[in-house]
């Protein structure tokens, strides 16, 4: 095949598909999590006062207000602030999860929208800890729903996430 037939297969190719930039696809965007699975927090964490969510990333646990929203970024979410006013520990435990939910994006800006995944938690020895809440925000041609691989990245070696029968 001579060059000048390469480069016009290449051009016409590049006119089809209007030679755009694809935008970031998560495969894994669409994750669920089996019934059983479990949330395991391997150490104590710190709520800070005044606030109702520890929060991760880049695997580091972090005061809420340092938090890069263009990177992806989890809560541990209680079902309300700091009792008392002061910083509020969230025990190593076992939480057992929920449906994995994805509502749709909040609109910040015309083309920046808040990507956002929770997963319910249950813990009998720590029923204030209600929710694991992911997000990420951006422009949504690059943005999208955090991968689990990216949830993992964000929270650390902190938690583990746990499948039925250990796997």
């Amino acid at each position: 095949m001579s060059v000048s037939r390469i480069l016009a297969m290449a051009t016409l190719l590049c006119a089809a598909s209007a030679c755009q930039v694809a935008p970031r696809v998560h495969e894994t965007a669409n994750w669920t999590l089996p019934e059983g699975a479990t949330l395991n927090l391997r150490r104590d964490v710190e709520v800070p006062a005044g606030w109702a969510r520890a929060t991760f990333q880049d695997g580091e646990s972090m005061h809420p207000n340092d938090i890069d929203h263009k990177l992806p970024a989890c809560g541990l979410f209680l079902s309300e602030r700091s009792p008392r006013g002061e910083p509020f520990t969230v025990s190593a435990d076992s939480f057992a999860t929920g449906d994995v939910h994805r509502p749709f994006p909040d609109l910040i800006l015309e083309s920046r929208r808040t990507f956002v995944t929770k997963v319910p938690l249950d813990s009998p020895r720590q029923p204030l800890v209600v929710d694991l809440i992911c997000e990420i925000t951006g422009d949504p041609r690059w943005v999208g729903h955090l991968s689990l691989d990216e949830v993992r990245a964000a929270l650390g070696d902190s938690f583990e996430l746990q499948w039925p029968g250990g796997e």
